[in-house]
């Protein structure tokens, strides 16, 4: 076994987005596709929290795969494209071009069954969200100068 040495205190790690995964998902689809369904799922929540990107009765989220091999950096472009590949034919995504431009390579992609995957608080969410920035008798709140 090799011997790992630690960094000393003076050096730390970047300060990094915790990744994590269903594991339900990790088992039926495997871990690699269990982390980019998480991934999917917290942009899909956002635009549905943000009611944006609704088309054809879904909720999509428009991203190259060099934007999603950015942010998940431990996965190459080359990566994503057959994790999102193997996602397809199982059956968990559908990935489309609804560009305006041909040269925009950014592809779209929805959960073919957005009720399993989305988040079931939302609307919970939203109602919080709607509640901020209103007063204790439900009016807007207003900043005085």
């Amino acid at each position: 076994m090799r011997d790992i040495q630690l960094q000393s205190q003076e050096e730390s790690f970047p300060q990094l987005p915790n990744h994590a995964f269903n594991q339900i998902f990790a088992e039926r689809y495997g871990v690699h596709e269990a982390i980019l369904i998480g991934y999917f799922q917290d942009c899909i929540n956002t635009h549905k929290l943000n009611e944006r990107n609704f088309k054809e009765g879904r909720t999509w989220t428009c991203q190259t795969r060099r934007e999603i091999a950015s942010y998940l950096h431990y996965f190459s472009e080359n990566q994503v494209r057959i994790i999102t590949a193997k996602l397809v034919k199982k059956g968990v995504l559908i990935k489309v071009y609804f560009n305006k431009s041909s040269s925009d390579r950014a592809l779209s992609y929805a959960f073919v069954d957005e009720k399993m995957f989305t988040d079931v608080d939302l609307e919970f969410k939203k109602i919080n969200k709607k509640e901020k920035g209103r007063n204790k008798n439900n009016r807007p709140a207003f900043k005085t100068i």
